[in-house]
């Protein structure tokens, strides 16, 4: 995986979810948990 990535969008996306009504802590675990399953695919 292209480590960088991941980096940059990750703020990005937790500020997206904190948006639709996400808390910042689940919406933290959210982005984590999705980048762990998309690592064991």
């Amino acid at each position: 995986m292209n480590e960088p990535l991941p980096r940059e969008l990750v703020p990005a996306v937790i500020g997206v979810l904190v948006r639709r009504g996400a808390g910042f802590a689940s919406g933290g675990d959210a982005v984590q948990e999705s980048l762990i399953r998309a690592l064991e695919t």
